[in-house]
């Protein structure tokens, strides 16, 4: 009988370590690197094939905090990335920044319309109302986080972009 509950128990062992079970779960505010206070993405028209990310990011610490990149699950969108919105020849363009972000000590960075957003490109499917997008955030220290961004309705236009 012992014989038998060990197999079953390691059987089930196996099973939800390949189903990811024991995965690593998101940051927890106490280990976070930045604070990320309500974060969402803009739904689009039923064909659009990119999403605009929005939230606002907060460093807490005393030292700089270098975000290199954002990523998102492959079954999502294909890329994810930082960009900005500037103003160039009475026109609205976003621009990429391959660079990343810094966040100086004790300070936050608005991530809003018209001006720095999350940019999600080839979508796997258009995003919907109500569903999550699971954002992970990349550190130049080396470090990741997680961050579980909403899906909102879009806002009467204000989230169109010219790409270049």
């Amino acid at each position: 009988m012992l014989r038998t509950c060990s197999v079953i128990g390691f059987a089930w062992l196996c099973s939800s370590v390949l189903s990811g079970a024991f995965a690593a779960q998101p940051s927890s505010p106490s280990t976070s690197i930045i604070n990320v206070t309500q974060p969402y993405f803009a739904t689009g028209f039923e064909l659009a094939t990119t999403a605009a990310g929005y939230a606002t990011l907060q460093n807490l610490t005393s030292t700089q905090v270098h975000i290199t990149d954002v990523s998102v699950p492959n079954h999502i969108a294909r890329g994810a990335s930082l960009h900005r919105s500037v103003s160039q020849d009475n026109m609205v363009k976003m621009q990429g920044l391959p660079d990343g972000i810094t966040l100086k000590p004790n300070t936050q960075l608005v991530l809003e319309t018209g001006g720095y957003h999350i940019m999600l490109h080839q979508l796997s499917r258009p995003l919907k109302v109500g569903t999550e997008v699971p954002v992970t955030f990349h550190f130049e220290q080396q470090r990741e986080q997680q961050v579980t961004f909403s899906v909102r309705a879009l806002d009467n236009g204000a989230h169109q972009h010219h790409h270049n």
